[in-house]
């Protein structure tokens, strides 16, 4: 490997400890060692000792000249293929002729070693980090949200119960006597370290609740991801921000010496849209501490971020149940939005060719054609199995009572169960379903998260009078209706599932 190179592969190493905020791992250490030792030796070897002095006669001037001009090519190409491999600009040090490939390497290491400092003092994991890494894990491992092969800094831990990781936890920052303590002695304790950020008994329940509720919020297979678009606002403010694109103007033909006609397109503004904060609070109490309940400190915050999602996935329906009005003052579906067919059905060959002329055949503000894929069919739990024969089924029976091959064979669209739909409508009422667009084509409704931020976030909270270890859950979302073409409603028909 060459000097640069040695170098890029140091900086990878960082930069990929950093990028996962981590200290380096043994191996990434010991590479990252290895090759410092052969950069300081390829820097501090001797030069080359110049060869023997050649009989043959002295170069002329236009060949001195030449290899002159040989010499800088390539040090302005070597200087500018090491810059770019990092990023950096070259021009400095191709314009200081003095400056060798050797200097601007060691120049640029200097510059990169200030716009980005080593991962952190402490290369490696101390025992300390290891110890509360290894509890984390090992309470998920007792709660069954991980299996103990995903746990491999657990090991010789797992048999620890709340009260003996408390006992060592104050014994790891000097309270001593911790065994022959009543349990709420303890308990005591360690509610005043609760509030302190280097708190090794808090920061392990942390952990280990940071890593359930992630794993709730991922393990939760909803609809609402399929069919909404997603965006990202950077505060609470009403925001305007977006446009409908419109259509660009047709070609015109150039007459022989003719002039290009002007046109720019014309863009629709879409409605306004606002971020909105919901959380919940949760509670580890003495009473917990002293039974040994594991669950509430994995498994409680696991359910309350899949609550986290499910409530997100709630609002989605709540909006397609409750049809409000959009940006142009009608409601999301609408007869003139011709997105609603406004008698109502039960799936069939015929209900969905209806809905799929509907969608096709939108136009745009200015009533010019659009394409819009069908990509998502939406229903209650009750018609999956209807769909299932009308896309799978090779072969329908004519009004004559014969067999004809099916229009909708192997459709590309892909049907969405959903029990909201159930829950939300009146038992008796008539139970909706809904044709999405491919929401690349038109996104019918968007989710904006405040800075992109989808996954929860958590904190240690206090409440006064609260016996307990208390965290506040909460995450920032707004839920809203972009453009009415990219969805068609069928208001449905009565589902009488226990028949």
């Amino acid at each position: 490997m060459t000097l640069a190179q040695m170098l890029s592969r140091q900086q990878e190493i960082t930069d990929a400890a950093r990028a996962q905020k981590r200290d380096l791992t043994t191996e990434e250490q010991r590479q990252f060692d290895e090759l410092q030792v052969k950069i300081d030796a390829l820097r501090n070897a001797p030069p080359l000792a110049p060869p023997p002095a050649q009989q043959e006669s002295s170069p002329t001037a236009e060949e001195a000249a030449q290899a002159a001009r040989a010499a800088e090519n390539k040090r302005v190409r070597e200087i500018t293929t090491m810059c770019r491999d990092f990023g950096m600009e070259p021009d400095a040090y191709i314009r200081d002729s003095d400056c060798s490939l050797e200097r601007a390497q060691a120049l640029v290491l200097e510059a990169l070693k200030k716009k980005h400092p080593p991962a952190g003092a402490r290369i490696t994991q101390d025992e300390g980090d290891r110890f509360r890494d290894g509890m984390a894990e090992a309470l998920l491992v007792r709660s069954g949200l991980i299996s103990a092969n995903e746990a491999p800094n657990a090991n010789g831990l797992l048999g620890y119960s709340l009260r003996r990781l408390a006992e060592e936890c104050l014994e790891r920052s000097g309270i001593h006597g911790t065994r022959a303590m009543a349990d709420d002695a303890v308990f005591d304790h360690l509610m005043r370290q609760f509030y302190n950020p280097s708190g090794l008994f808090p920061s392990i329940m942390e952990q280990s609740i940071n890593k359930s509720y992630a794993q709730g919020y991922e393990q939760v297979p909803l609809t609402f991801e399929k069919f909404c678009g997603e965006g990202s606002l950077r505060d609470f403010k009403e925001t305007q921000g977006q446009w409908l694109a419109g259509s660009a103007g047709e070609f015109l033909e150039v007459p022989e010496g003719g002039e290009i006609k002007h046109d720019l397109p014309t863009d629709t503004k879409l409605p306004t849209r606002r971020l909105k904060k919901f959380g919940r609070q949760f509670t580890m109490t003495f009473e917990a501490f002293v039974n040994d309940d594991i669950d509430f400190v994995t498994s409680v915050p696991n359910r309350y971020a899949r609550s986290h999602k499910m409530t997100i996935n709630k609002h989605v329906f709540n909006l397609l149940w409750g049809n409000p009005a959009i940006f142009d003052g009608k409601t999301l579906f609408h007869a003139d939005h011709k997105n609603l067919i406004i008698t109502g059905s039960a799936p069939s060959h015929a209900s969905l060719q209806r809905m799929l002329l509907r969608l096709k055949l939108q136009k745009d503000h200015e009533e010019n054609a659009i394409i819009l894929p069908p990509k998502y069919i939406l229903v209650p739990v009750g018609y999956d199995f209807d769909f299932y024969t009308i896309l799978r089924s090779e072969t329908i029976n004519t009004p004559e009572n014969t067999q004809a091959k099916n229009p909708l064979f192997n459709l590309a669209v892909e049907v969405l169960e959903d029990p909201t739909l159930n829950a939300l409508v009146p038992e008796g009422s008539p139970v909706p379903w809904f044709l999405f667009a491919d929401k690349a084509a038109a996104t019918a409704i968007q989710i904006d998260y405040l800075n992109g931020q989808k996954t929860p976030m958590l904190k240690r909270a206090e409440k006064p009078g609260t016996l307990g270890f208390i965290w506040d859950f909460w995450g920032f979302w707004g839920v809203n209706a972009i453009d009415f073409r990219g969805v068609v409603k069928n208001p449905g028909v009565e589902l009488k599932l226990d028949e």
